[in-house]
């Protein structure tokens, strides 16, 4: 076999980057998503021979500069790189050391940072050849080879991996061993830029042996709405003998096999951009694979295509009519004609090995010089098939010491390409529709078209082909346009508009005078049966429930509505609503119009919430509605904020302590003030009386904020006016006094008897000393008549208790309020009033 270009190796590795440019060309890119892709390219940054890292750099498709985004360099975690970008332009995805990782791509910088839980584990065994994202953008499939095994027993197993964009993550879903056995070709398969599917050559040796094997084409499809794999259901195409190299072009339109035994053979199939449905462009016999020496030269096996797709680029032998030696024929891809520009030399062909852009006729290669490396960019026209200089179009981009790669180039917004003729650039390569009930429309999704060559572009129409091309609306105001100028632009209107329930599948095609007339474009969406009518509930508020105002302690406020609306399209049929929790007291819910009878969809009802607070401060509770909605019971929390009931102060002039002596009465005058809505009874208790003391104070009726006086009093106790005397005696009788009483009356009698006077007179001398001895005995008798009596015993009474008295000192009294609402028996109490007595 006759050498290959000097750096084939390197270019062998940078072709297995090629196809991975284009995967950014997914269907549906432009539909409204979370995050739009943009005209960016991802470079692995590499040191001592691994990857450490991406920068990323925005593309201008129309000049082909580079600007590398601030902020955008980052370090990888694992030494591996991304080879393959999510449809939506979210996550970049590689293989490395039998797993996958992740790389979440920043909407804003560009940063693409590697996921936490990266890398994912794929399956034992076998070697990681291809990851490919398919274009709804749920699935990653990772294709695996046993490349070291033998060739009759030579497997290929395919991982399955489910999106999660919300953590993010990579679920592993399924590995399956593909039906098919074979010897690997060198870069033997290749995605679909559209992430339709993947195509695979192998070689399989026949049973009895020959001397060469067959060249069989494998083909995986993925389902352009649920994303699943579905594998080759004919067990594979034998295309020739002896597969030698495979290509897909950066946009997906064409696909290349190269093949021979005796006969060197180069077959192109145009591929659907809707389902990776291949339709054959023939076959190109490419002359002897032996040399006139006898040499088997095995080619070809290193196919190129220019990023349009429209050139083909086969290493041959001998090329061109000047037999250049291992040179490359350029051939149109569509005819097999040889370019005008055919042969190229190999030392001319550094561009082909580069990652090309799949949206403008530029490559990145990667350039090396004085120890520095950077990104050289080169302008290939689609006419010729030739870069637009011998060089890159400037100096290298982002020189540095370090090893680069380029690696990813999305598909963007931006369009426009500085080419040669006319040429259209759509905004997406098809459209994916969601699900649409039968028998309604989606919304109108566009695909616009620009011209982005140097030539006018004329329309002739614009159809809908296809099994269900009834399922779609198409209105455009292109044919309109006629004639579309360079920079100018076109859209296509496109309407879901399913008749029954299933996948739909039809191709949008533009017949205009641009290069790859007729323009193709995929269209998809699944028509789904209408909904079993479900209720579903809104509440406003949601989630928190503050009731306006404040409300006082004691009063009741009057009821806040919470409204609860019917969002699903069934009857809503509520069976409770309650208040649980803390607090619960403090609230009720009644008459509510949400029981008893349906709530129709779309229509609301409302649950009135009173809020009557026994105490102050911020008071909560729970309410619970209960309901046959998917997300019952609903809990909202209520919060209330009530005031304290009654304010106590001293009366105008008054102060909250008084000074007076034991035995006077204090009198406090205090003022009390409802709060507004609050009206009832008050009743009062002391305490904190000192001794002797009594702290007094009437019920008090207050309402609605209007202010009432009352007074406490508290009354002490005095000292007294005279000291109590020391008791007296009282003599006791003695045992004789009857007889002395008896004597006594005797006396008396003679005492004032009459006696004659002798001769008629009485003797007074004698009258008088008789009266004065009687008189005299009867008192010595009465004293115990000179000590011969008893003597006097005196008898104690009990003594008097002794009075109370206040004790002087200064007081701290505690007057407790206690409040009943007007027609309630609810009671509840106050904050203390705290009185100062004195007392002297």
């Amino acid at each position: 076999m006759n050498p290959r270009p000097s750096g084939g190796r390197s270019c062998c590795r940078a072709v297995a980057f090629c196809f991975v440019a284009a995967l950014a060309c997914f269907p549906g890119i432009f539909r409204a998503t979370a995050q739009t892709p943009q005209p960016w390219l991802f470079v692995e940054t590499i040191a001592n021979g691994k990857v450490n890292g991406a920068v990323t750099f925005l593309r201008d498709d129309s000049s082909g500069a580079l600007t590398q985004l601030a902020n955008s360099q980052t370090t990888f975690t694992n030494p591996c790189g991304p080879s393959a970008i999510d449809p939506k332009g979210r996550f970049l995805y590689g293989y490395c050391a039998n797993g996958l990782p992740m790389y979440s791509v920043n909407a804003t910088t560009g940063a693409a940072n590697e996921v936490a839980t990266s890398p994912f584990q794929a399956s034992a065994g076998q070697f990681e050849v291809l990851v490919v994202a398919e274009s709804s953008g749920q699935f990653v499939y990772l294709l695996k080879s046993d490349l070291l095994a033998a060739p009759a027993t030579s497997t290929l197993t395919l991982d399955t991996f489910h999106v999660d964009a919300t953590i993010p993550a990579l679920v592993p879903v399924s590995s399956q061993t593909l039906p098919v056995q074979g010897a690997w070709v060198d870069g033997g398969a290749v995605g679909d830029p559209n992430g339709h599917g993947i195509a695979i050559l192998i070689n399989q040796f026949p049973n009895p042996p020959a001397q060469f094997p067959n060249a069989l084409l494998y083909l995986i499809t993925f389902d352009p709405v649920t994303g699943v794999a579905t594998l080759d259901p004919s067990g594979g195409t034998i295309v020739g003998s002896r597969g030698l190299g495979i290509r897909i072009s950066a946009r997906g339109n064409f696909l290349a096999l190269g093949y021979g035994s005796s006969r060197a053979s180069l077959s192109i199939y145009q591929l659907n951009s809707t389902n990776f449905a291949l339709t054959s462009l023939g076959t190109e016999d490419l002359g002897n694979e032996q040399s006139p020496n006898g040499i088997d030269q095995m080619f070809p096996s290193s196919i190129f295509f220019d990023p349009t797709g429209q050139v083909t680029y086969v290493q041959v032998p001998l090329a061109g009519a000047s037999n250049c030696v291992e040179c490359f024929e350029l051939l149109d891809t569509s005819t097999f004609l040889v370019l005008p520009s055919s042969p190229m030399a190999v030392n001319n062909a550094n561009f082909l090995s580069g990652l090309q852009n799949p949206q403008a006729p530029f490559t990145y290669v990667v350039s090396s010089a004085n120890g520095l490396f950077g990104i050289n960019v080169y302008e290939v026209d689609p006419g010729t098939g030739l870069p637009s200089q011998p060089s890159a179009i400037s100096q290298p981009f982002f020189q540095q010491a370090t090893q680069i790669l380029p690696v990813v180039a999305s598909l963007g917004p931006s369009g426009g390409q500085g080419a040669v003729g006319p040429v259209l650039t759509p905004s997406a390569l098809s459209l994916t529709f969601p699900d649409t009930v039968a028998g309604q429309k989606s919304t109108s999704q566009a695909i616009t078209l620009t011209s982005s060559g140097d030539q006018v572009v004329s329309f002739q129409s614009v159809s809908v082909t296809g099994v269900n091309a009834g399922d779609f609306q198409e209105s455009d105001n292109c044919v309109s346009t006629v004639v579309l100028q360079p920079k100018h632009s076109c859209s296509i209107f496109v309407i879901y508009a399913p008749t029954s329930v299933g996948s739909s599948q039809a191709t949008l095609n533009v017949m205009d005078s641009a290069i790859g007339n007729p323009q193709q474009y995929g269209l998809s969406g699944t028509g789904i049966a209408p909904p079993t009518p479900t209720p579903a509930v809104t509440l406003n508020p949601a989630g928190t429930f503050n009731l306006s105002g404040t409300t006082a302690q004691g009063a009741t406020a009057v009821p806040q509505n919470l409204m609860v609306s019917n969002t699903g399209t069934g009857p809503l049929h509520v069976t409770a609503i309650g208040v649980s929790g803390l607090n619960a007291g403090d609230f009720s819910v009644g008459g509510s119009n949400c029981l008893g009878t349906a709530v129709a969809a779309g229509a609301s009802c409302t649950i009135p919430v009173t809020f009557a607070p026994l105490a102050s401060g911020i008071r909560t509770t729970t309410l619970t509605i209960t309901d046959d909605a998917a997300n019952s019971p609903q809990l909202v929390t209520i919060n209330g904020t009530a005031v304290t009931a009654v304010t106590f102060a001293a009366a105008a002039g008054a102060t909250l302590s008084a000074s007076v002596s034991a035995g006077q009465t204090a009198q406090f005058n205090l003022q009390a003030t409802p709060a507004a809505g609050f009206s009832g009874t008050l009743a009062f208790a002391c305490s904190g009386a000192p001794t002797g003391a009594n702290c007094s104070a009437p019920n008090l009726t207050v309402t609605n904020g209007a202010p009432a006086n009352f007074t406490v009093a508290v009354t002490t106790s005095g000292r007294a006016g005279v000291a109590p005397g020391a008791p007296r005696s009282i003599p006791s009788v003695p045992r004789y006094f009857p007889v002395l009483a008896t004597l006594l009356l005797l006396l008396l009698a003679f005492w004032f008897y009459p006696r004659k006077r002798e001769r008629g007179e009485v003797c007074a001398a004698a009258f008088d000393w008789k009266r004065v001895v009687a008189l005299a005995c009867l008192s010595l008798a009465v004293n115990g008549c000179g000590g011969g009596g008893s003597s006097a015993s005196p008898v104690q009474p009990p003594p008097p208790p002794p009075a109370i008295i206040t004790p002087s000192g200064t007081y701290t009294l505690a007057v407790i309020p206690t409040a009943t609402p007007a027609g309630s028996t609810k009671s509840f109490s106050l904050s203390a009033i705290s009185l100062t007595l004195v007392v002297k």
